[in-house]
C-alpha cells in the first residue's frame, strides 16, 4: 500500500473487543487508525479522518448523532455505522434492507 492509499481511519466503538479488533484489522492492512471509546471522546480530539467507522449504540452520544454532526464539517468523512443489533439498525436508521453478516 503507498502512503496515498492510507487511510486515516477512526474507530469509535464502547466495546473494548470490537474496538481493538478492528484497529488491528485496519492497522494490519496498512491503515492509521485512532480508536475511541465514545462520541464525546472522539470529538474531544479534533482529528483529520479519511472515513470513521462508528458504533450505533454508543453511551452518551449515539453513532447516528454523531453522523449527524459530522455531515457538518466542511469536508464530511464518510461513516460507516456499526451495531451487534442489525433489527435495531434498521429501524434507527429507517432502513428497510440491512445487509446481514
Amino acid at each position: 500500500m503507498t502512503p496515498s492509499e492510507r487511510l486515516n481511519v477512526a474507530v469509535v466503538d464502547d466495546d473494548d473487543d470490537v474496538r481493538a479488533a478492528l484497529s488491528r484489522l485496519l492497522r494490519a492492512m496498512g491503515h492509521e487508525v485512532r480508536a475511541f471509546s465514545s462520541a464525546e471522546d472522539f470529538e474531544a480530539e479534533p482529528v483529520p479522518v479519511d472515513c470513521a467507522i462508528v458504533d450505533i449504540r454508543l453511551p452518551g452520544l449515539s453513532g447516528l448523532e454523531l453522523r449527524e454532526r459530522l455531515r457538518t464539517r466542511s469536508e464530511p468523512p464518510p461513516v460507516v455505522l456499526i451495531t451487534g443489533d442489525s433489527d435495531q439498525l434498521a429501524r434507527d436508521v429507517g432502513c428497510g434492507s440491512i445487509l446481514h453478516c
